[in-house]
């Protein structure tokens, strides 16, 4: 496998970040948005649902869990994040949320099968407001401001 500049900078990155890296537009801020408006069909079609059980963590937020369209998607982002971070990588599940107004995501930590996990800002309805996460590695924490299409591992 022959290995581009940018992807040598980016797993220099990955390491010196203990384990945490921000790509830029992985996906062009159009693509993104029909991931958003695939999301908002959904929604407004009545095919995906409050969560509910174990991952009931966000009360009322609507989650597209192991949908095909995301599922193609991961395999794809798997493909390329092997070739950032220079590891073989498995792919264990693909997972939309649809946070309300005021919602966010509490502080936790991801199941033990999501060693490396990536994160993707879609899109915003009404606005393309950047969605800030908070990520912590063994080496300090980092708070990424995140726009549609960007991804952080």
């Amino acid at each position: 496998m022959s290995v581009e500049v940018n992807e040598i900078n980016y797993k220099k990155q990955y390491d010196d970040a203990g384990g945490v890296l921000e790509i830029k537009e992985f996906l062009p801020p159009p693509v993104a948005a029909i991931f958003m408006d695939y999301m908002i069909n959904q929604i407004n079609n009545q095919e995906i649902d409050e969560v509910q059980g174990e991952l009931d963590f966000i009360p009322d937020a609507l989650v597209n869990y192991g949908d095909n369209l995301t599922e193609a998607f991961l395999g794809q982002v798997t493909q390329h994040a092997e070739s950032f971070i220079g590891e073989e990588l498995y792919p264990t599940y693909s997972y939309m949320r649809y946070y309300k107004k005021g919602q966010g995501l509490p502080v936790h930590t991801d199941r033990v099968t999501c060693e490396i996990s990536a994160t993707m800002h879609i899109g915003s309805t009404g606005s393309n407001n950047p969605w800030p996460i908070y990520i912590e590695s063994p080496v300090d924490r980092y708070e990424i401001t995140q726009n549609p299409g960007d991804i952080a591992f």
